[in-house]
């Protein structure tokens, strides 16, 4: 291809230009995302140890069904909280530490109202434990990462903020599970980070 004379010019003062401009400091904007990029990744890392990946056998009537989610680590001693919706009618719990270790689990409790469950393994060593928060003092618009394991290799990391607190999903409820015209209330923090089915029941984490 044969280029035009002129335009070969201004490539090459282009290029010239380019070679002798000095490498720029990130400023403003830039900068903010750069740091923030580098809190993204140092938050997320602390995190690994503590997700979970959770594998359950459910059996509904002849049929049997693999279910996968997520779970955060509570105690050393192998307490972990995942979603109802996980282990509900569970036949078999499994759990795959972030080290790749499989242990089977055994449901604790189970809550349909608020979709929470906890489950114990057993594990050989004490377990990493968490610094849990205060969802009380979440704000509205903060930014938050929710972190889930959904295939058992590594954790998948989700950025968004906090949209909304204080809501009420009546879809957990299903009217067959509560009187007729019961004001059910619940507490959830609402946020717009996009999260797969197999990260349900991983912890949201602010970025402090």
């Amino acid at each position: 291809m044969t280029i035009p004379v002129g335009l070969a010019s201004l490539l090459l003062l282009a290029r010239a230009a380019a070679a002798a401009e000095p490498t720029r400091t990130p400023t403003g904007a830039l900068r903010v995302f750069e740091e923030m990029k580098g809190v993204i990744v140092e938050v997320s890392g602390r995190v690994k140890p503590w997700v979970v990946h959770i594998e359950a056998v459910q059996k509904r009537g002849d049929q049997k069904y693999k279910v996968q989610g997520s779970g955060l680590i509570l105690t050393a001693g192998g307490q972990i909280v995942t979603n109802h919706h996980i282990v509900d009618e569970a036949k078999l719990v499994t759990v795959t530490l972030s080290d790749g270790a499989k242990l089977e689990a055994t449901v604790v409790g189970s809550d349909r109202q608020t979709d929470l469950a906890l489950i114990a393994i057993a594990p050989p060593a004490p377990l990493p434990e968490p610094t849990l928060g205060d969802s009380a003092g979440a704000s509205v618009g903060e930014w938050i990462l929710a972190v889930g394991n959904p295939y058992g290799f590594d954790r998948t990391v989700y950025f968004g903020i906090v949209s909304g607190k204080g809501r009420t999903l009546s879809s957990l409820n299903p009217s067959s599970d509560v009187d007729a015209g019961f004001d059910f209330t619940t507490d959830f923090i609402q946020t717009d980070a996009s999260i797969d089915p197999g990260s349900s029941g991983g912890p949201l984490v602010n970025l402090a």
